[in-house]
């Protein structure tokens, strides 16, 4: 079959702006792919966790998370502190030298190879960079170094958060300092996981095994 057959191109039109986007929409709430699935799913972990988002110590989110009188905020906007001008990022950042002190959360998700011998599994590698401005490398209510504190709260939560279908062990930690005036921590974690399984149709998303197709 002609991969630009009639049936291929119809189905890459679209009628209006808004039918696309919504197309473009599906990949993120029924995400084929395990990297999109995997961040959706360390988003959520993250977003709910009030420890990780305090101890990345925002001034000016602090009253999301926490009412005057000390309360949690449960009504609070804790979707702020993520995206491409916040402090978490599904993507790696550096920060470039400023005034303005924050630290910031990036996660990556690839693919390191198949596994030998079973090409249906492959490894999935998570990586967490911790970036803490040197202004406000300790925390002092907490006792400890803040980059240090961000990453006991990661291995807590990837400890207990089943986010992918097998358990991710930690394979990597180790920390350094950039030309700019940031400390940085490094955390990785591997899991096997099934080939390209995922598969999202009409049906909605699921396993396929990749060898039987």
């Amino acid at each position: 079959m002609d991969i630009l057959d009639d049936d291929m191109l119809q189905y890459q039109r679209f009628s209006t702006k808004d039918e696309m986007l919504n197309s473009l929409r599906a990949y993120l709430e029924e995400p084929d792919d395990d990297t999109i699935r995997i961040k959706n799913k360390i988003k959520t972990l993250f977003s709910n966790s009030p420890k990780l988002l305090w101890a990345l110590n925002n001034a000016d989110l602090e009253s999301q998370l926490f009412n005057e009188d000390g309360t949690l905020n449960e009504d609070g906007e804790w979707d702020a502190y993520f995206g491409d001008t916040s402090n978490i990022r599904p993507f790696l950042f550096l920060p470039e030298t400023q005034d303005i002190v924050s630290n910031y959360l990036c996660y990556q998700v690839t693919v390191d190879e198949n596994m030998r011998y079973n090409s249906s599994m492959k490894y999935m590698v998570i990586t967490f960079t911790i970036l803490v401005h040197e202004k406000n490398s300790f925390d002092e209510e907490v006792g400890m170094a803040r980059h240090d504190l961000i990453a006991s709260i990661i291995r807590e939560l990837m400890a207990w958060s089943g986010i992918t279908t097998a358990s991710a062990v930690p394979i990597y930690e180790g920390e350094s300092v950039t030309d700019n005036n940031y400390i940085t921590k490094v955390l990785r974690y591997q899991a096997k996981l099934p080939n390209n399984l995922v598969v999202t149709d009409n049906v909605g998303t699921r396993f396929v095994n990749k060898t039987k197709r």
